[in-house]
């Protein structure tokens, strides 16, 4: 039996039991539409055509000050929709209307399915097959169409109706969603017809309507039957990527009846890099065992999990930064700059490559060259890399440039003050996390300690305390932030420790013990001299 028999008989016995189907589509001919098509749905091999006594709706393009809800609190975020919905009614269906006729609307989109996106995406053991088949079940099911919830499925369209649009399976459904149209109150209801396509996709076609004239909007579905027809399937193209963002290098591919468009070296090459991409997954499962055991220094079998990567994924890039790092630790600079130039042979791009070359450098004592591999970083790769200034100011440390030392660390912690600004003013920033702020502050604060500015590295960590309340209340009400995430217990642990050794230095005894005390709480192990304090 074939594939296509199948989904038909899983359609049936999906529908049989539904008490609430009834026979709307009477129509053995398609609805009085224009000639040429209105547009083309390339991707889903589908035309659209206008019905008569419909009119297209120019739906005006939103000014700048509407046109982003990014970086908008919950708040700001509803007001800009109620705008976008003052200046443009339409908006209120959330979908895009095409056509009108009086007090009837028509919207439409669709969405498809691609053996690509397969080789691109899947995670699971699933093979080509049992994956089409899946996707294409899941077609059948109301949940897919359009995302919209609360469907009630009135009738599975069959017989000449079906055929006449080439549509290998129709549901109409009865949708529970209501729209307040100009107006404060629920006014208006909507039907949705879903067109699949098997092996390709789906156009999901909503009909929205005043409450008060269902019975009208049921007719019109049977009047402008075939607005969506797809094309005989043999007359599919590729469709036209030159917009597409980023630029497509290839054609996409496709599952079953519509494979006959795949270039065979093109699929085989996109078949081996998704069995490339299995093993590389498979070989970074691997990897997080070995990282947990180097993490807790467990080096030796932490190398021996490492081995097994490295059989499964010969240039693992996780396996050779961390068997960098643990040679690091282990002061073998013969293994370290052999994993050091391993990286750069494999992974050139990344500026992890290349901030592990400036530890290794540092490390052993190449402080002018670690500077330059640092500074070129922040110039060539990433200018808000705060690691590169943190490094930067410990070789000036290990120079006994105190003043150099100060200013790069002051760049690093300026990084998250500017780019939280710059989230509080709604412009494009990267997130970052407050852990991260933390570790730059902890490296500062040790610095100041050095120096007996133990005032100013004490204000440090309140300050982060600060930062971190400051964001969860943020959080809460819905409000911009301008740092993410919580402190870790560990993050906590260490912060509450440096906090006393500040307070230590600044001869205050009460507070010392209180933060030691808090910290040792927290899973912090003391110093044996400092353990009696923490009681």
């Amino acid at each position: 039996m074939s594939f296509t028999k199948i989904l038909f008989i899983l359609v049936s016995v999906l529908v049989y039991g539904w008490v609430n189907a009834q026979e709307m589509i009477t129509s053995e001919k398609l609805g009085k539409l224009d000639e040429t098509p209105l547009r083309s749905l390339d991707e889903v091999n589908a035309l659209v055509f206008k019905p008569r006594g419909y009119d297209m709706v120019m739906n005006p393009k939103l000014p700048d000050s509407l046109s982003s809800l990014a970086m908008l609190s919950k708040e700001e975020s509803a007001e800009m929709k109620k705008k976008r919905i003052h200046f443009n009614p339409y908006l209120v269906f959330y979908s895009s209307i095409e056509l009108k006729k009086k007090d009837i609307f028509i919207s439409f989109s669709n969405s498809w399915i691609r053996l690509s996106a397969y080789y691109k995406y899947n995670n699971d053991s699933s093979s080509v097959e049992e994956y089409r088949k899946r996707v294409n079940q899941n077609m059948l099911s109301e949940k897919m169409v359009g995302f919209k919830p609360n469907l009630e499925l009135l009738e599975d369209v069959t017989g000449p109706a079906r055929e006449l649009i080439n549509a290998d399976a129709v549901f109409i459904y009865d949708s529970k969603s209501k729209y307040k149209f100009k107006d404060t109150v629920d006014n208006y209801g909507s039907l949705v017809i879903h067109l699949v396509k098997f092996d390709l996709g789906y156009v999901s076609l909503s009909y929205y309507y005043p409450l008060n004239k269902r019975e009208l909007a049921l007719s019109e579905i049977n009047d402008t039957w075939g607005i969506i027809q797809f094309k005989p399937d043999n007359e599919f193209t590729h469709p036209n990527h030159d917009g597409r963002i980023p630029p497509s290098k290839e054609p996409d591919l496709y599952f079953g009846k519509f494979s006959f468009l795949n270039n065979p070296e093109q699929a085989r090459k996109e078949k081996d890099q998704y069995e490339q991409r299995k093993l590389k997954a498979r070989a970074n499962s691997l990897a997080r065992e070995a990282i947990r055991l180097a993490q807790s220094k467990d080096f030796d079998r932490a190398k021996e999990k490492f081995s097994e990567v490295l059989k499964v994924d010969a240039d693992n890039v996780i396996t050779y930064r961390y068997l960098l790092l643990m040679s690091l630790d282990e002061n073998n600079k013969g293994g370290s700059w052999r994993y050091c130039n391993k990286l750069i042979e494999i992974d050139p791009e990344s500026k992890e490559t290349w901030f592990l070359k400036g530890l290794t450098e540092k490390r052993y004592n190449e402080l002018d060259s670690a500077a330059e591999t640092f500074e070129m970083i922040i110039r060539e790769r990433d200018s808000l890399h705060y690691r590169s200034y943190i490094e930067l100011a410990l070789i000036s440390m290990l120079k006994g440039e105190t003043d150099a030392a100060d200013l790069n660390f002051n760049r690093a912690i300026n990084i998250f003050k500017t780019e939280g600004e710059k989230s509080l003013r709604r412009e494009s920033h990267r997130m970052l996390n407050i852990n991260d702020l933390f570790r730059t502050r902890l490296a500062y604060a040790r610095f100041l300690n050095t120096n007996s500015a133990f005032e100013k590295s004490k204000m440090l960590f309140e300050q982060t305390l600060k930062d971190e309340q400051a964001a969860i209340e943020a959080g809460k009400k819905g409000e911009r932030r301008s740092i993410y995430g919580k402190l870790t217990p560990e993050s906590l642990r260490e912060l509450n420790f440096m906090l006393a050794l500040s307070y230590a230095g600044l001869k205050d005894e009460s507070n010392t013990r209180l933060y030691l005390k808090k910290a040792k709480s927290l899973g912090k192990v003391l110093p044996e001299e400092l353990d009696g304090l923490s009681r």
